[in-house]
This record gives C-alpha cells, structure tokens and sequence, in this order.
C-alpha cells in the first residue's frame, strides 16, 4: 500500500480527498467524548436491550456507515479516528484487531479495502491501495506544502 503523512487543521480537511466513490465505512474504535468524564446516556446494548439513565465514559465502539455518516463523524472534531473505506459491505466478523498482523494487509485488501486514514490530533496518516489517491492528495494545493512523508516519493 502506498502511505502519505501529512497535517490537517481541522478534521473536516479530510472531506476535500476523501474518496466519495467508496461508500462503505468502518470508524474502528470510535471514541464517542474526547474528554474523561462521566455523562448521562442511554445506551442501546442489542437490538431489545437498552440501558436508561446511566452514567458513561469512556466509550469506543466500531462504527459503520456511509460517506453522508462520515461527514457527520468529521463535524465532531474528534482528536483520534481509524477511518477505513471498503468497496464492498464490511463482513460482520471482520475483527481488524484479530487479524494476524503479517497477514492483515492481504486479509483487508481481500474484504474490499481501498483506504485506511488515520488521524492522531493534527497528524494524518493516509494508505490507499491506489497509487494515484495518494499522488492526488501530494497534489492538492491544501495539503501540498504540508506532506511530512510520501511513499511514492521517499522510497527508503
């Protein structure tokens, strides 16, 4: 896979190159509140099982949903996020943090991987299995004078 680095101010940066033609979205281990502390929640355990009037904090969970559900996950501004776009409906035992990890490229790329944009506060990592989203974002006027590394580029 062919990896970008770059930074962003804002999470809603990364709607300018997100590949919109790849609607199938995994948010892995989506941290729902930024900061540590306990809030009021109902929580939804199972399709019949919801807990009322509980305290929370703390909550990552997997997310799946579509380009218009990415957006609104890019609004909340969240410091850390694992974004994975597949081509094709995400397997509901696909176990990213199961995969063994010599072998969890090819596995991902099996299941319809095309991108995997991690975010870490203003640093922003990007792996695409296409060489030419990569030389897309190295090509945008926004985040051009930004890159920090480019696998297309600085072949170690």
């Amino acid at each position: 896979m062919e990896t970008i680095r770059f930074t962003i101010d804002t999470n809603l940066e990364i709607w300018e190159f997100i590949d919109k033609t790849v609607d199938h979205i995994l948010i892995r281990s989506f941290q729902a509140h930024n900061i540590l502390e306990w809030w009021e929640s109902t929580v939804k355990l199972s399709p019949t099982n919801t807990l009322k009037n509980v305290k929370v904090r703390n909550m990552q969970f997997d997310i799946q949903t579509n380009i218009s559900g990415l957006r609104q996950i890019l609004e909340q501004e969240s410091n850390s996020l694992d974004i994975y776009q597949f081509n094709k409906a995400i397997s509901d035992t696909l176990v990213i943090e199961a995969l063994p990890d010599n072998d969890a490229e090819r596995i991902l790329i099996q299941n319809g991987l095309q991108h995997i944009i991690s975010v870490n506060f203003e640093s922003i990592t990007v792996l695409s299995i296409r060489p030419d989203f990569i030389k897309g974002i190295a090509e945008n006027s926004t985040f051009a004078t930004r890159i920090q590394y480019n696998s297309t580029i600085d072949r170690v």
